[in-house]
């Protein structure tokens, strides 16, 4: 097995690792980087060098991990490209939003529309938990488990003769407003590659943090002022929308309009379109026909005109808007307008990088308690030089694992070799000295660049994949015949058995379309979808089927 780090070693930013195992070249992620001051993409040469691409896996659909997919997937067309289904529709919607921005830039874009459609062309989807062959003539196998993060993220499990690898991709445990957290069963890697952007913190607890903003928002609207939150366009924008909405239902929060601007709204649309990667409550209001994030108090913004109104208007409101880091998009805009004003607040809830200028507020409410390190409160907001007199607050709703969780997943996973990577220096350094003192094995923090040739004399016993027994039917399953699967899964397999809908097909002895199958399941009396992991079905109890009949 052979590990090449092309990018994302060291820093947060432009993930992309090249993995050769049994003789196939496999990369895990390919994304760019977001600072303007830094090659935009990983470094492409050590691909070349080292033979090319064979097949490309996706951890989750944040550009920092699919920005550059276009461009690599372009030299390789016949690497086929594996993720989830949420995340090949939210990569699709993040790279058109890629290419609208690089038209307007002076530089020459780095890859264009068709090349965006070639690339979505050659993606292959499956659910978390389903294990699939990466290729005809090998027998490696690949694993998604569902990572929490955001909606369809996933860590990546293979399995080859050379030994096995776990790559965490970006991941985080505990239980969001929007989706579960990770689920990583007890697998047996060898090798292990986790993100460590929190490798030495630990985070506040999240229920503190959430009210500390519903309070903070308070004061602003008794005051008659304006929050702004800027909030990443995908996974962050949408749990602050249900922390708002949740708390204004509960009169926790006093009445204000709520407005959802930039991106976000494409990905709200995303979300709804995507149950079965959301918590249950969700999911179950998408299947009713229920708008999960907009109601009487959250609106879209329609048009730049409608902006125009909710500025000059006296009467307080809440702006979520993308970008997060304030480096472009609406919240930028808003920024500009809300920051002079000392009425206002713009609340910052997400990773900032060190040279945004989301960063830079917060190193203004760092010093502003530190007289000797006072700093003028003058940022820079796109062209513009603007003077910040409103309030600045940082919130802790952080969907990374900080340094605890990462230790408990290492603990529970014991791999031979960890490799730490997605987080700055001083992160990987701390999180490794502290894996160090659990885990008797080597700990390596690798640089950009670096290659390492790892020879696993002994790879460790991997569990079997279950064999399940074939109905031979030979044709598509319909809501008609829906019955007769729920009879044989009952029978053979009984009601507690989780089942991918992939799973399900190969019991049923049809390859059919998955969302199609998803679609009869998540209508059918018959199966119902697992309430920690809405991506698995089980065969409904007979009992429960008869309660229902009875009803009609």
């Amino acid at each position: 097995m052979k590990l090449i780090f092309c990018g994302g070693a060291q820093e947060v930013g432009a993930s992309c690792y090249l993995v050769t195992i049994d003789g196939k070249n496999i990369l895990l992620d390919c994304g760019i980087r977001l600072t303007s001051s830094k090659d935009t993409l990983p470094d492409f040469r050590l691909i070349q060098e080292n033979g090319g691409i064979d097949a490309i896996i996706i951890s989750h659909a944040h550009t920092d991990h699919t920005g550059a997919l276009p461009a690599i997937s372009r030299q390789f067309p016949n690497a086929l490209i594996y993720m989830t289904h949420m995340s090949k529709d939210l990569t699709r919607v993040l790279l058109y939003d890629s290419l609208k921005i690089m038209e307007r830039e002076p530089e020459i874009p780095i890859y264009a529309e068709n090349h965006v459609q070639e690339m979505l062309g050659r993606t292959v989807c499956f659910s978390p938990n389903f294990s699939f062959k990466l290729f005809s003539d090998s027998n490696i196998t690949a694993t998604f488990y569902s990572a929490g993060h955001i909606a369809g993220a996933a860590s990546i499990y293979m399995v080859g003769s050379e030994g096995s690898l776990f790559y965490s991709g970006d991941i985080s445990g505990f239980r969001q407003n929007t989706i579960e957290g990770a689920t990583v069963p007890k697998l047996r890697p060898d090798v292990a590659i986790f993100e460590s952007t929190y490798g030495d913190k630990l985070h506040a607890n999240r229920q503190v943090e959430e009210q500390r903003l519903i309070e903070s928002i308070n004061e602003v609207i008794i005051n008659g002022g304006k929050v702004l939150v800027p909030a990443f366009a995908l996974g962050r924008a949408q749990e602050v929308i249900l922390i708002l909405k949740k708390a204004m239902n509960r009169g926790q929060l006093l009445s204000c309009p709520i407005y959802v601007d930039g991106m976000v709204k494409d990905i709200c649309r995303i979300y709804k379109l995507n149950p079965n990667y959301l918590r249950s409550n969700l999911a179950k209001k998408v299947f009713r026909g229920v708008d999960i994030f907009y109601d009487d108090n959250v609106s879209p913004v329609a048009n730049p005109e409608f902006r125009k109104e909710i500025l000059e208007s006296k009467n307080p409101c809440v702006i979520i808007a993308s970008s997060g880091m304030l480096t472009g998009g609406p919240s930028q805009m808003y920024a500009q307008s809300l920051a002079t004003n000392e009425n206002n607040l713009i609340a910052v809830t997400g990773y900032q990088d060190e040279e945004s200028p989301g960063k830079d507020l917060l190193k203004i409410i760092e010093t502003d308690d530190d007289a000797d390190k006072k700093q003028d409160r003058t940022i820079k907001l796109g062209e513009r030089e603007i003077s910040v007199k409103c309030r600045v607050g940082k919130f802790g709703l952080s969907a990374h694992a900080d340094k605890m969780e990462i230790l408990n997943i290492a603990n529970n996973l014991y791999p031979r070799r960890i490799f730490l990577v997605h987080g700055n220096p001083e992160a990987i350094n701390s999180l490794g000295k502290e894996i160090q003192k659990d885990i008797n094995g080597f700990i390596y923090a690798p640089r950009n660049g670096e290659q390492y040739e790892i020879n696993i004399k002994k790879p460790r016993k991997q569990r079997g994949i279950s064999k399940y027994p074939n109905m031979k039917r030979n044709e598509p399953l319909t809501q008609e015949s829906i019955k007769e699967l729920w009879e044989f899964v009952k029978d053979n397999l009984g009601t507690e058995t989780a089942l991918s809908a992939e799973e399900l097909m190969e019991i049923w002895g049809y390859e059919q379309d998955t969302l199609e199958v998803k679609e009869i399941l998540n209508n059918s009396p018959y199966f119902e979808p697992n309430p920690r992991r809405m991506f698995l079905y089980h065969a409904v109890k007979e009992s429960e089927i008869e309660k229902l009949s009875e009803l009609k």
